[in-house]
């Protein structure tokens, strides 16, 4: 559970709607904590993935209520990407972002990554001042063999 001293919580593949139950009972005990919760997680029959795992989706920013005021939201349109951005921490703005990049096929991910590139690029062009912090689970992997869902073996033979 979340702690007095918490400001800020990321969250990423929420695997549920905002009009869910479990969406509901979350928002209502982040409430009664003064917290408030930004959430982005339309699910997308598209960004399923058709391996062996289910991708996930939705993303949320969770600040404290004290932090909200004047405060913004974007939201990317496929639930991949939400921004806060506070004002009352600094006489500078405070973005953060959170994403989440499904794994699954590489032709798939690059039309997803650029997606969320785009969206990123566009609100750091919005922001040339301040501070910009993304908080990701990106499934990136830099040798594709030791991705199971790339479709690449990660099996070694001798």
């Amino acid at each position: 559970m979340i702690r007095e001293q918490v400001d800020l919580v990321a969250l990423q593949e929420l695997n549920a709607t905002q009009d869910s139950t479990s969406m509901k009972i979350l928002q209502t005990a982040l409430d009664k904590m003064d917290y408030h919760i930004w959430i982005n997680s339309e699910h997308k029959k598209d960004h399923q993935n058709t391996g062996p795992k289910k991708s996930g989706f939705g993303v949320a920013i969770i600040v404290k209520k004290c932090l909200k005021e004047g405060a913004t939201c974007s939201r990317q349109i496929d639930s991949l990407a939400i921004t806060v951005t506070l004002l009352g921490l600094s006489k500078l703005p405070f973005t953060v972002a959170s994403i989440y990049s499904p794994p699954g096929s590489e032709e798939r991910n690059t039309k997803l990554r650029g997606n969320i590139n785009r969206f990123l690029d566009s609100k750091i062009r919005e922001q040339p001042t301040g501070t910009f912090l993304i908080l990701a689970d990106s499934n990136a992997i830099a040798d594709p063999s030791l991705d199971s869902l790339s479709g690449h073996s990660n099996q070694q033979t001798n």
